[in-house]
């Protein structure tokens, strides 16, 4: 896909996550921009590359702070913040938030959110494996990690409805 169909699509994201009803469409929404996003800077690190023609040479050529050149490799790139947070809390027991932040992004997850910490309490809690100590501090749920997502009080509501 090219760039400018790609800056399109997260138009019509963005526009769509501002009508959305529900706080799970909007999930599902910022979910796609997510994913757009990252092809978006994918594609201008490509672009980058091809025209310096050498990759190590990037990060020296672009020192504007708003450009991050992530890297390609990393346990958690493919994972999701949920995925990431299980791994870590099963090597280390308690961490707290920022020092999950931190290991999660330093071995490949990628984001862009200025507010990752929310990104994660609400992921954590949906996922439901996830018991916070006091203090942002996070441990794994005794009895195991079984996916149980917790829903909020209108979907819970909207979920009964559709089934009657």
């Amino acid at each position: 896909m090219e760039l400018k169909t790609l800056v399109a699509k997260l138009e019509a994201l963005s526009t769509n996550l501002e009508v959305a009803q529900t706080v799970r469409e909007r999930v599902r929404i910022a979910d796609r921009i997510y994913e757009a996003l990252s092809e978006i800077e994918q594609r201008v690190e490509t672009f980058v590359v091809k025209e310096i023609g050498q990759p190590g040479g990037v990060e020296t050529v672009l020192k504007a702070p708003s450009i991050r050149i992530t890297p390609a490799k990393g346990r958690f790139r493919e994972s999701t913040i949920a995925e990431g947070g299980k791994i870590l809390l099963k090597e280390h027991g308690v961490l707290h938030g920022k020092e999950i932040e931190r290991l999660l992004k330093e071995d490949g997850y990628r984001s862009n959110s200025d507010k990752f910490q929310n990104t994660m309490v609400v992921a954590f809690r949906r996922d439901g494996g996830f018991e916070n100590i006091g203090g942002n501090r996070w441990k794994l749920k005794d009895g195991g990690l079984p996916f149980t997502p917790q829903r909020f009080p209108r979907e819970e509501r909207e979920a009964n409805e559709n089934t009657h």
